[in-house]
C-alpha cells in the first residue's frame, strides 16, 4: 500500500511522541509539518537524488534542439521558446533518479504545445504528455521501480510519497527533527540513528552515474556517453560524500 503525506507526518508526530499511538496530528499540526515535509522534498531532487540539471534552448535564437534530435539528454532542463507545436522523447535508459525539467520561457505552450513522449516508458502514468499551459514550469524524476517519470511537486495530504516504501524511514526521522524544536522535544540518538541509515539508503539508491568522456555524437552540447558493466566505469558510482 502506498504512503501518504498524512502517513509520514504522523509517523513523525510519534517518532518524537509528540501523539500517541492512534492519534492524528492536529489541522494546524498537519500543515505546518506538511509545508516541512515539502521543503524537505525539494532539497531532495538533485542532492540526494539525481544531479544537477543542465540547461538547453528550445527554439529563440540559441537554439539546441540539435541535441534532441534522437532523444533527451541526461537531466537536461529545457528553456522553451516554441514557434511550432513540438514533440521530444526521452532518454530510452533512464536510470533510477534522473531528472528533466521543462521552463515555459516564452509564455506561449497554449498556443505551441510540447508532448513528451516516454520513449517505452511511462510519464506521469501516461505513454505520453502533452503540455499545454502558458508558463508552464515542471520537473519529473524517474523510478525504476515503476517504470515512470514522476512528477516533483508539493504534496497535498492525501498525496502518495514520491519515493518507495522502504525510504519512509528516512523521511519520517527527517522530518521529526524538524519538528521537534518547535514542539520543545528533544531528538532521541535512536532518531539519529535510524536518520544516518536512510540518508545512507537514499544516497546508495539514487547515486550519479560517473561522467564518461564524450563519444561522438552523444557528446553534443556536453552530454556524456555512459557504459555499463564496463572495467573503467561504475554505473551509479556515486556522488562524494561529506
Amino acid at each position: 500500500m502506498a504512503t501518504l503525506a498524512s502517513d509520514i507526518i504522523t509517523a513523525a508526530y510519534r517518532e518524537c511522541n509528540l501523539v500517541t499511538i492512534g492519534v492524528t496530528p492536529t489541522t494546524n499540526e498537519q500543515t505546518e509539518a506538511l509545508a516541512l515535509l515539502n521543503r524537505i522534498l525539494a532539497s531532495v531532487y538533485g542532492q540526494e537524488v539525481g544531479e544537477e540539471l543542465y540547461d538547453y534552448n528550445i527554439g529563440g535564437t540559441y537554439d539546441d534542439s540539435q541535441a534532441f534530435s534522437d532523444y533527451m539528454p541526461v537531466n537536461a532542463r529545457m528553456n522553451l521558446n516554441l514557434s511550432g507545436a513540438k514533440t521530444i522523447k526521452c532518454d530510452p535508459l533512464p536510470y533510477d533518479g534522473q531528472r528533466m525539467a521543462v521552463v515555459d520561457v516564452a509564455g506561449n505552450l497554449a498556443t505551441y504545445n510540447l508532448t513528451l513522449d516516454g520513449n517505452q516508458r511511462a510519464i506521469e502514468n501516461a505513454p505520453t504528455l502533452t503540455l499545454s499551459t502558458n508558463g508552464t514550469t515542471r520537473q519529473w524524476m524517474y523510478r525504476a521501480d515503476l517504470g515512470n517519470w514522476q512528477k516533483c511537486a508539493d504534496l497535498a495530504l492525501t498525496d502518495q510519497m514520491p519515493f518507495p516504501e522502504e525510504f519512509d524511514d528516512y523521511f519520517t526521522t527527517r522530518l521529526s527533527i524538524r519538528l521537534n524544536p518547535r514542539n520543545g522535544a528533544a531528538t532521541a540518538p535512536e532518531t539519529q540513528l535510524a536518520l544516518q541509515a536512510g540518508s545512507s539508503a537514499i544516497q546508495s539508491r539514487y547515486r550519479r552515474p560517473r561522467p564518461m568522456q564524450d563519444m561522438g555524437t552523444l557528446g553534443l552540447l556536453g552530454q556524456k556517453g555512459r557504459t555499463y558493466g564496463t572495467n573503467n566505469s561504475e554505473f551509479n558510482s556515486g556522488r562524494p560524500r561529506f
